[in-house]
């Protein structure tokens, strides 16, 4: 447990908004919400000497994790699923998250994560990436499959050789200058009808 003149801050981060809380002891000192400026949230929690502060980890990242405490502020990132919460109690909003936040790293009841270096986390975005696009083309690929088999055109061989590619290709060609012809026919303007001259 830390000291009671210790202040601790509680910040629930979006991606345009930050919303604070500062609590000592029991006591909620001050709440606000700030745009999402790392700088202006430096200027803030410099008014409290030995100020802690802690955030979710969530889709903003590290930034400001790595900004405070490269200027000397002490500062824990959580793991949303590690935050204690009473059952039953489901009504989230951002008040009520940063104040929470506040009090339970006064109480020490909250397990910080560890803040990759940004090397280590731009390997990481790679990694994701290209399983990203692995599942992309899996997925692309079995959709053109199906597409050929609907129009009862069968690949020569189950694996993505060079010759199912080929196959492929030629088929999506076929399927696009088909589209064209209906597009150039639907076009056309069309004859009027004798009944429509005479009128």
């Amino acid at each position: 447990m830390h000291e009671s003149t210790t202040v601790t801050v509680g910040l629930d981060v979006h991606a345009r908004s930050i919303r604070l809380a500062a609590v000592r002891a029991d006591e909620l000192l001050e709440e606000r919400t700030l745009p999402y400026d790392e700088e202006a949230v430096e200027r803030l929690l410099r008014r409290w000497p030995g100020v802690r502060c802690c955030y979710e980890a969530g889709p903003t990242g590290f930034g400001l994790c790595r900004h405070l405490v490269d200027r000397g502020i002490e500062c824990a990132v959580v793991a949303p699923g590690l935050v204690p919460q009473r059952p039953g109690d489901r009504v989230k909003t951002d008040p009520r998250d940063a104040r929470k936040l506040a009090r339970l790293r006064a109480g020490g009841l909250l397990e910080p994560i560890h803040v990759p270096p940004p090397a280590l986390e731009a390997v990481r975005d790679l990694v994701r990436a290209r399983e990203d696009a692995r599942f992309d083309r899996m997925r692309d690929r079995q959709r053109l499959s199906r597409f050929c088999l609907r129009h009862g055109r069968l690949l020569p061989t189950s694996a993505w050789t060079v010759i199912g590619r080929k196959v492929a290709r030629r088929a999506a060609v076929r399927a696009r200058c088909r589209a064209d012809h209906v597009r150039h026919i639907s076009a056309r303007p069309r004859s009027r009808r004798p009944a429509d001259r005479d009128a």
